[in-house]
């Protein structure tokens, strides 16, 4: 899992939290002209 948030720090993402131990969280920042929208990203369990 830690490979995971890594990749995903590196590209801007911050890892929030995970639900269940199958649902990981993860968010960065809105930039205007952006449509804002919710990402859920599914990161197998290592």
């Amino acid at each position: 899992m830690n490979e995971y948030i890594e990749l995903y720090r590196d590209m801007g993402w911050e890892y929030v939290n995970s639900y269940s131990g199958i649902w990981h969280y993860f968010r960065r920042p809105w930039e205007p002209g952006e449509t804002p929208t919710s990402t859920i990203i599914n990161v197998p369990s290592c």
